[in-house]
């Protein structure tokens, strides 16, 4: 007997993934260790696609205005909501429910960080 139950299974679909629209996620064994790429999604020209990438990229950039106007804390904030949503069940959960954490504060902060000696480092080079 299989472990955990697919999508698929449960709606009795009669398909295998090749031959779906959507990733075959697990409904009753936590998540799949899958994530979304976002330079995937970036290359692609389809409607949705673009959409997608313009909402990351003006997310990123309000975060970048946020530490350039020295709203760090906001920054931080914003940058501490990225996680997935638990009905994809991508991502590392273990057990029968996801518990998706996405990025918490230890990571908010590293990022943080990192964008900001990038846009430190962009400012120096850009006063030689």
């Amino acid at each position: 007997m299989k472990k955990f139950q697919t999508f698929s299974e449960y709606f009795n679909l009669d398909k295998s993934q090749y031959e779906l629209d959507f990733v075959d996620v697990p409904v009753n064994n936590g998540d799949i260790a899958l994530f979304i790429d976002p330079y995937a999604i970036s290359k692609r020209d389809d409607r949705w696609s673009i959409e997608c990438h313009n909402a990351i990229v003006d997310f990123f950039q309000g975060v970048i205005d946020k530490i350039i106007d020295n709203k760090s804390d906001e920054a931080r904030y914003m940058l501490s909501g990225l996680r997935e949503p638990n009905q994809t069940r991508f991502g590392l959960s273990v057990g029968k429910k996801p518990r998706g954490r996405g990025i918490g504060g230890d990571q908010a902060e590293v990022l943080h960080h990192a964008l900001s000696e990038v846009l430190l480092l962009k400012q120096a080079l850009l006063k030689i």
